[in-house]
């Protein structure tokens, strides 16, 4: 026996082993052995490889088309429920008025607040987006799996191309290995085709109501958007609102009092400078070492060398009157 194929000089047996008794680990092996056999004609050897690597593929192939059929089923059969649930939520009344985020304008949360809300409104645009793209190819989806299923049928209903009258046993074997491991796949995907086919109303019902859902979740996070900008921007200008009544009422205060003018701004001047001169200390530049620039670099020059020539006599040769080098002028001040 080579590789567990009848030798060439035996008969076909009952039991020679097909795909639908090998899984994927089997064939490796089968191929693995077949690598170090030397007793078998190269050129046999080396389309038995083939065969054997065809089938391996295959069945590959068919068992991730098994798996997606099977995915759809469940996805099928769980529809129900979960159109139901998403009905049930879209049958909600919509919020009205701002939410609770869009209310409180706490100055030490509220841009916290409102960066959350942007980051929100971003990732429901990225779903509805991706949303928009899976119904575009679910209506085209349809037409383009029902001719697919067509022509894999077509390839299930052909028959293989024979093998030469003199082709060895293990050649024969491989060969009809390689043909159960394609009509394995051939059949899975036509299976997976048609719980594909089956499951496009219900997956594109599902899809439609998440969007509506994710429409309606954008509206309400933009609404508060907006509220919570629109009370953030009256809360500041109420704020600065309040400090000029305050500065006005100091002026009022200190008119006609100069020196009491001059004591309170040079008061306020040395109070913000001890506030900057606080941070400054509250640094803490251990290990930092000193620095003439805040960059880290080196001044540009040009070469110490004389680039000009003397033209003094040329520039005063048009003038009035010249002393020792220097120009003559009348005297205008006494």
């Amino acid at each position: 026996m080579l590789l567990g194929f009848p030798s060439a000089h035996a008969q076909p047996a009952a039991d020679v082993v097909t795909a639908e008794a090998l899984d994927a680990d089997s064939i490796r092996a089968r191929i693995d052995t077949l690598k170090t056999q030397t007793d078998i004609v190269a050129g046999d050897k080396q389309l038995t490889l083939d065969n054997l690597q065809t089938a391996l593929a295959r069945l590959e192939s068919a068992q991730a088309a098994r798996k997606l059929a099977d995915e759809y089923a469940e996805a099928l059969k769980q529809a129900p429920a979960r159109i139901a649930e998403l009905q049930a939520e879209l049958a909600r009344p919509q919020e009205t008025g701002p939410r609770s985020q869009a209310v409180d304008t706490d100055p030490a949360t509220a841009p916290l607040r409102m960066a959350a809300l942007q980051i929100k409104a971003v990732s429901l645009r990225t779903q509805r987006r991706a949303l928009d793209e899976t119904l575009r190819s679910m209506a085209s989806r349809e037409l383009d799996a029902r001719q697919e299923l067509s022509e894999l049928r077509a390839q299930l209903e052909k028959r293989p191309d024979p093998l030469p009258d003199d082709a060895s046993q293990v050649l024969i074997d491989s060969n009809q290995i390689k043909d159960d491991a394609v009509r394995q796949d051939l059949s899975a995907r036509i299976e997976k085709t048609e719980q594909e086919i089956l499951s496009l109303p219900t997956r594109e019902s599902i899809a439609s109501a998440q969007q509506r859902l994710l429409g309606r979740e954008l509206d309400l996070v933009m609404a508060d958007m907006s509220e919570l900008g629109r009370r953030m921007d009256a809360r500041e200008q109420e704020e600065v609102r309040g400090k000029l009544e305050q500065a006005e009422a100091v002026v009022r205060d200190m008119a006609g009092k100069p020196d009491a003018l001059m004591t309170l701004a040079n008061a306020q001047g040395m109070d913000q400078a001890s506030g900057a001169l606080a941070q400054m200390d509250a640094v803490d530049t251990a290990g930092v070492v000193p620095m003439a620039h805040p960059l880290d670099m080196a001044q540009r020059l040009r070469s110490d060398v004389v680039s000009e020539q003397d033209r003094r006599n040329l520039y005063q040769a048009g003038a009035p009157a010249v002393e020792n080098g220097l120009f003559l002028v009348p005297k205008v001040i006494e």
